[in-house]
């Protein structure tokens, strides 16, 4: 990645730290006491918050609230709602099938796993932990008491001030870099359809393979120069994009060759540089997030097929 390196985007998630802290004077002193409330309030919270979601009975969306007969604000309401239920396409039988699904599911769903969340919580914290050891610039971490205490949300008005300037910095660097990697993007002779396409972020890849296409096919490409190749590799990336705004299943790299690969299957594809190259195109995926890696190639086209245009590939 020229622009959004590891480096950026790991920095990018560095722009809101001080979002997430409350002041607390306590903090200025490590106390093992104090570590152990706020943990366990924490962990109580989490869990809570986890129950309440994994009780929450779809059944609720389809039920509309009781008002008093009486209240003209209420009356109001139910008759625009009225107005707008007749206004609605009629449900389908896939999308009641689906709402039939969900509430089996959540008939038969296992007993809530207290132990379960407050092992994940866990878990959560240790990462941020690691985080904020890693990340947060020494003088910072030299004016924090418990790192422990930090992680969990809390630190001196001091701390505070300190963590909101480095943010700020932060999100200026990280939006100056984005705004020219965009103008750089612009001045690439990309065509509009593969611009549009190529929107792939939050897309899973599960599988990278090579496709060898013989001579014959290489004839028939009038973009080709004529006996430059006696074998075309492609590149195939599957894709999951059930996440994604684009629903795309595969990604061609017509004659491509890579020039970095730190494996990208089973990570989520995260950001991307498209360059125009004398030859096609140069292409930079950065995939993460635990741990981030990079796959950059260089190829001579590139297609992207939506499910439908896959069956039967």
């Amino acid at each position: 990645m020229h622009y959004l390196t590891k480096e950026w985007y790991q920095l990018a998630k560095m722009t809101e730290e001080h979002f997430a802290l409350a002041e607390l004077q306590d903090a200025a002193v490590k106390s093992e006491a104090l570590f152990e409330t706020l943990y366990k309030h924490a962990e109580k919270t989490a869990v809570e918050w986890a129950r309440r979601v994994y009780d929450s009975d779809p059944r609720d969306l389809f039920i509309e609230p009781e008002y008093e007969v009486g209240n003209d604000q209420a009356s109001s309401r139910r008759k625009k709602r009225k107005r707008a239920r007749e206004d609605e396409e009629p449900i389908s039988w896939g999308e009641l099938a689906f709402i039939f699904e969900l509430v089996r599911e959540f008939d038969e769903r296992p007993p809530f796993d207290a132990e379960a969340e407050r092992n994940k919580f866990a878990e959560q914290y240790k990462q941020k932990l690691e985080t904020i050891l890693h990340e947060l610039p020494p003088e910072i971490l030299a004016r924090i008491a418990d790192p422990r205490v930090y992680a969990l949300g809390y630190s001196t008005q001091e701390v505070y001030f300190l963590v909101k300037k480095w943010s700020d910095e932060n999100r200026r660097i990280v939006s100056e870099t984005k705004e020219a990697m965009q103008a750089a993007m612009r001045n690439q002779a990309i065509p509009r359809t593969l611009r549009r396409q190529f929107n792939l972020r939050n897309c899973r890849i599960t599988q990278q393979r090579w496709e060898g296409v013989g001579a014959a096919a290489l004839a028939k490409d009038a973009s080709s120069t004529p006996g430059t190749k006696k074998l075309v590799h492609n590149l195939i990336l599957e894709l999951d994009c059930s996440d994604a705004e684009e629903r795309v299943d595969r990604v061609i790299f017509r004659d491509a060759e890579i020039l970095t690969d730190e494996g990208v299957v089973g990570l989520d594809w995260l950001r991307d540089e498209l360059y125009r190259t004398e030859n096609g195109y140069e292409v930079h995926i950065l995939c993460g997030e635990s741990p981030l890696a990079e796959l950059i190639l260089r190829c001579r086209d590139i297609e992207i097929f939506s499910l439908s245009e896959t069956e039967g590939f």
